[in-house]
């Protein structure tokens, strides 16, 4: 799959989650961090479902690590930037979980077409020492309407 994928220009494994008819599920680990200058430091996460015209529903499974940094992880829009200077605004926020480490969470989201959407995950500022780091396991999952 990876080196169709390559042959097919969608550069995968650089945080890029592809969907199509014969893979409505994968997986991704990567890791997140509180940020040291500024207000976020998000580790993006592209997903595409555009092969789902009707629409559908996108669920995302979230596994935290076991070190020190809390985490949020927000669902956007594939045209919105997450901001580094301030907070996600609700009208940008299609879904949002707060995990504590070795915690587990799920984020829901209807969609009546297929679209780009973004997973943004960064450490809690304020609540975790600056720069603090963990890791993240998230199961991706589209159902078709």
């Amino acid at each position: 799959m990876f080196l169709k994928e390559c042959l097919e220009g969608k550069q995968p494994g650089l945080g890029n989650i592809i969907f199509n008819s014969e893979m409505s599920s994968q997986e991704v680990m990567d890791v997140f961090r509180t940020p040291t200058v500024g207000y976020k430091d998000y580790t993006v996460v592209v997903i595409d479902t555009r092969v789902f015209e009707n629409g559908g529903t996108l669920t995302i499974d979230i596994e935290t690590g076991r070190a020190d940094a809390e985490g949020h992880f927000y669902l956007v829009d594939g045209d919105d930037d997450l901001p580094t200077t301030e907070r996600v605004t609700k009208h940008m926020v299609l879904a949002m979980k707060w995990l504590e480490p070795d915690e587990t969470g799920q984020l829901t989201h209807r969609f009546d077409r297929g679209q780009f959407f973004k997973l943004g995950a960064t450490g809690c500022y304020g609540r975790s020492e600056k720069g603090s780091t963990n890791a993240f396991k998230a199961k991706i999952s589209v159902e078709e309407n």
